[in-house]
């Protein structure tokens, strides 16, 4: 899960300077790992948004954590308290699976 454990080593993509800027590493279920140089005030949308196009998948089908925590998309990196190095995970969304009583 997230928390800057640096572990995450993967393709780079958006560059942008560092002193404005948060790099991120996005890790998906299957264990691959895209690094993002984001900004620290944009909105956690552009983000994910860009990481969907990257990997050909809809924004819709994936849930994204960081520190175990889903992602809220109007947030910023600075707002989540993000450092560089820090890593999202990228999980298929999985709706149901509450309790289901059969009467027979």
């Amino acid at each position: 899960m997230g928390g800057g454990d640096g572990s995450c080593r993967g393709k780079s993509a958006a560059v942008l300077p560092s002193n404005t800027a948060v790099k991120l590493c996005i890790k998906s279920q299957d264990g691959d790992e895209l690094y993002f140089r984001f900004g620290r005030e944009k909105r956690m949308k552009a983000l994910l948004s860009k990481y969907c196009e990257e990997k050909n998948v809809d924004l819709e089908t994936l849930r994204f954590l960081y520190n175990g925590r889903q992602i809220n998309f109007s947030a910023t990196p600075t707002e989540l308290g993000m450092e560089d190095g820090d890593m999202i995970d990228a999980m298929t969304s999985q709706d149901g699976g509450g309790y289901f009583e059969n009467h027979r």
